[in-house]
């Protein structure tokens, strides 16, 4: 992890650790825990009460919750040590850095990052970027002006990862304000190298519900483009926080679908609109099973949006826009079946049968059934 927020004096409670307040850049690692009863989809959370005391039962709460359980500062030589000695003890040696949005702790970033990394599935090392975000929905002006001024710190995070983390691919995923540090990580970052060594250079980039402005975000992507192996917008036009940030800024925003919708070459837009997650519709991206799969297929295999669960292509448009078919790819299943054929190819429908057999439990039954049907559908094309 890297944090741009001052450590708290005198409290060093892990969700605590770190406070809203700005800071120098600071490396390190977390340590959270997910539950044994994880749905994917969910970050299963304490309650307020429970973050206060210090006399919460840790171990049930282990049992229950996504919990950050240490925080680890490290000086920057030990922390690229210790990163190049976590990246090459994985088996793809691949890294992905997510950058959370408004109204985000230290503490929800960390957690966020941990699910996603579970929920993916992901065989490298995940990290996060924390930006100094007040993690208050009264305090949105603040945080607006503390992530403007984020990104070249970022970018010196970074340089870090890029030149001393031994990673043969580092992917970006940004959400929502924090696609603003990320945008202008990647303009600092790219100017300082020379043109012909700005193709490439990072796996998949990410920009999921991004509160940017939709003008700034078409012109700078086009410098970004190139850089990514794949760039991805994820909107929504029922994403509610986006709606009221664009009545606030009287401008679109870059992460609203409907008929401000991005559609850029290089660029592959898909329409989350048929997602129900939270109450805002703005967390779509981790907090629902399909959407979950398809960020999966894209860190995992780099698909094309074609080759990818219920994506629809729009009519009317130049270039594709990709709506996402929420009838098609819904259920925790699917996922779960992805991860199994990503595990062990041909053999996944042997593994889920064994599975079966030895199952006595008629719910769990009727779930890895469910998952047998999805595995028909993916196997053998995994399409």
């Amino acid at each position: 992890m890297s944090a741009e927020r001052a450590a708290t004096s005198g409290d060093r409670r892990p969700a605590r650790f770190y406070g809203p307040d700005r800071g120098d850049l600071s490396f390190g690692y977390v340590d959270v825990t997910i539950p044994e009863t994880h749905r994917h989809g969910e970050l299963e959370t304490q309650s307020r009460w429970s973050l206060l005391t210090y006399f919460a039962d840790d171990s049930e709460s282990q049992k229950r919750y996504v919990l950050l359980q240490r925080v680890t500062p490290l000086p920057g030589p030990e922390f690229a040590s210790a990163l190049r000695r976590e990246v090459g003890a994985t088996r793809l040696k691949e890294v992905f850095v997510f950058v959370h949005g408004f109204n985000s702790s230290f503490e929800d970033a960390a957690r966020r990052t941990a699910q996603l990394a579970y929920d993916l599935d992901f065989d490298g090392t995940p990290m996060f970027y924390a930006w100094p975000s007040q993690a208050s929905t009264t305090s949105y002006i603040v945080d607006e002006a503390a992530v403007n001024s984020s990104g070249r710190h970022m970018a010196e995070f970074l340089e870090t990862v890029m030149a001393q983390s031994g990673a043969r691919r580092v992917h970006l995923i940004a959400h929502s304000m924090g696609n603003r540090a990320l945008i202008e990580a990647l303009q600092t970052y790219l100017a300082k190298r020379p043109p012909e060594n700005r193709s490439k250079v990072f796996g998949q980039v990410v920009f999921t519900a991004p509160d940017v402005d939709r003008e700034y975000f078409t012109q700078a992507i086009e410098s970004l483009k190139p850089a990514a192996e794949r760039a991805t917008l994820y909107a929504s036009d029922n994403d509610l926080a986006l709606a009221t940030s664009r009545k606030l800024h009287g401008a679109p925003r870059a992460g609203l679908a409907g008929e401000s919708i991005i559609s850029l070459p290089g660029l592959d837009t898909i329409d989350m609109s048929g997602i129900e997650a939270d109450l805002l519709g703005h967390n779509y991206y981790a907090a629902n099973s399909g959407a979950i799969y398809d960020l999966f297929r894209l860190l995992w295999r780099s698909d094309p949006p074609p080759q990818r669960c219920g994506l629809d292509a729009a009519r009317g448009t130049a270039q594709p826009i990709w709506r996402f078919n929420v009838a098609r790819c819904a259920g925790a299943e699917l996922l779960q079946a992805g991860v199994m054929v990503k595990r062990f190819g041909d053999r996944a429908r042997a593994r889920v049968r064994s599975r079966l057999l030895q199952l006595t439990d008629p719910e769990q039954k009727k779930e890895w059934q469910r998952i047998l049907q999805r595995l028909d559908d993916l196997l053998p094309g995994t399409t």
